[in-house]
């Protein structure tokens, strides 16, 4: 195993504040993740599982606690780009009337890519995913679940 820690996170709390009391959802996490490891997270309905994922992806903020990517601590939306969440349901984050290719579009678009660079990009990220270009021609509808999945990433 790779000893390059990639994800290291210090005693991480997150509470909902409901009128005068509050409810603890996370109480001092603290986890490390490495490089070329594969890491689960699993635990009952309500334990804060989603919580932690939206924490580390950036959607919602702890707090208390720090949180570090290659060593480097970050907070809020500038972790976007460098950590994906994958919502459960994958289904629902692919608008059914938008073509793939137009989906992709507005994300390059939202990360300030030159235009001419577009093509290449999809290409490789579908590459990467094991997937071909011309899914860039279909509906989420035309596609099956793993495919669909693997575009989530």
């Amino acid at each position: 195993m790779n000893n390059q820690i990639i994800l290291r996170l210090e005693n991480i709390s997150f509470e909902v504040k409901t009128g005068s009391s509050s409810q603890k959802i996370l109480d001092n996490i603290s986890l490390e993740i490495y490089k070329s490891e594969i890491f689960g997270l699993t635990g009952e309905s309500g334990s804060g599982k989603t919580t932690l994922g939206k924490i580390i992806s950036g959607l919602e903020n702890q707090t208390s606690g720090k949180k570090f990517f290659n060593e480097k601590e970050y907070s809020g939306i500038e972790s976007q780009h460098k950590i994906q969440f994958l919502f459960q349901n994958y289904i629902a984050t692919h608008d059914p009337l938008q073509k793939i290719d137009s989906a992709f579009n507005e994300i390059l678009k939202l990360k300030k890519e030159p235009s001419s660079n577009w093509y290449k990009l999809k290409k490789e990220f579908l590459n990467v995913v094991g997937l071909s270009d011309e899914v860039l021609g279909f509906y989420p509808g035309q596609l099956s679940g793993g495919q669909l999945q693997r575009l989530a990433l």
